[in-house]
């Protein structure tokens, strides 16, 4: 799996949207559900790794308690059906499930795309996008802090 421009672009492109989608998933049901800013907060950083999570959580006024349950419910829940729920979609590219399983479920899914499904560049692939999202979300932290 060559990594030209062509596929570094796309690879940044999904990365973040699904960081962003993931986002702005979480602050439209938290406002149709009327949850409260700390459990927003503590939300909005579920999808990326734990370190980051906490921190990026506390920088929004989350609690570490819920931080860690949303992050650990979140990493299991998409390691557990992220693989059915590519194959359901039809999605066919390793790449793309191994960016979709490290942007969504941090170093479990990279870890199981390297040691139970895909292989070992498709894992590294894993461990960059969930690099990648952890990026992403921290430079989002200024303009959630706008929004909060």
């Amino acid at each position: 799996m060559a990594l030209n421009e062509k596929a570094y672009k796309k690879i940044i492109q999904g990365v973040f949207a699904g960081t962003f989608l993931g986002t702005l998933s979480v602050y439209i049901m938290t406002q149709l559900f009327h949850f409260n800013q700390e459990t927003m907060a503590s939300l909005i950083p579920r999808s990326v790794t734990l370190p980051v999570a906490l921190t990026v959580s506390d920088g929004l006024g989350g609690t570490t308690a819920f931080t860690v349950f949303f992050v650990l419910f979140s990493g299991l829940f998409s390691v557990m059906l992220g693989p059915r729920l590519l194959k359901w979609l039809g999605i066919q590219s390793k790449a793309a499930k191994v960016l979709a399983m490290g942007t969504s479920a941090q170093m479990l899914g990279a870890s199981r795309s390297l040691l139970c499904l895909w292989g070992e560049e498709e894992g590294a692939m894993g461990c960059i996008a969930m690099t990648s999202s952890a990026i992403i979300l921290s430079l989002f932290i200024p303009i959630l802090l706008l929004l909060l």
